[in-house]
């Protein structure tokens, strides 16, 4: 058998969101949108930045899913769309919507430890009064009647939406999906009578773009 070698090393309590200060960029999207954190707030909100509190909840703006929903958000903001956010964890999207000039806009999480930093994010950036928000299961959620419904979510769970959706106009922006999962997911929509109108990339993620038929 072959020895272990074990050595202890005495690692010191570090203000992590200190660290964060020293690291985190902003995040500049189609010129349209900022995504700042939260430190950088002066004195009043701005309709093109959005605030974030790094913190346990996923959605900064730097991983690729939220970048591309939120081009997306950009791309469909002529249009006063009503915006349903499955899955919003920070609230990132949701207040990006707002700033792009979004109406009832609704977010759904399940999990209750996003719920400090979700409050903490829609109060710094004006818009608590605005986004209308559920703390149930996604997966039980059935009003898609919505213009725009965003899931970035994980791919079983976003399967799983799939099935739970009957007859709406709503125009959905599936992500949280790798490359890898195109075909698969293509299948399975258009198994369930979806169109797919884009798929983009970002490095080895995708978002699809797609509605009932």
């Amino acid at each position: 058998s072959t020895p272990f070698n074990l050595k202890w090393d005495f690692i010191p309590n570090e203000d992590w969101h200190l660290m964060w200060k020293e690291n985190f960029t902003p995040v500049q999207i189609r010129g349209r949108i900022e995504i700042l954190p939260d430190w950088s707030f002066k004195n009043s909100p701005c309709e093109n930045k959005v605030f974030i509190r790094p913190g346990m909840s996923f959605g900064t703006g730097h991983h690729e899913t939220t970048s591309l929903m939120v081009e997306t958000l950009v791309d469909y903001s002529e249009n006063s769309y009503s915006l349903l956010d499955l899955g919003s964890g920070s609230g990132i999207l949701s207040i990006a919507g707002y700033k792009l000039g979004y109406k009832n806009i609704h977010a759904v999480e399940f999990d209750l430890d996003c719920e400090d930093d979700f409050k903490f994010n829609t109060n710094l950036n004006g818009c608590s009064e605005n986004i209308k928000v559920s703390w149930s299961d996604v997966l039980t959620w059935n009003d898609f009647n919505f213009d725009i419904v965003l899931a970035n979510i994980e791919k079983n769970i976003i399967k799983k939406i799939i099935y739970n959706i009957g007859d709406t106009r709503a125009r959905f922006i599936f992500s949280g999906l790798l490359k890898e999962d195109k075909n698969e997911m293509e299948d399975i929509l258009i198994a369930n009578k979806f169109s797919i109108n884009k798929i983009a990339s970002k490095n080895e993620w995708i978002a699809i773009d797609c509605n009932k038929e």
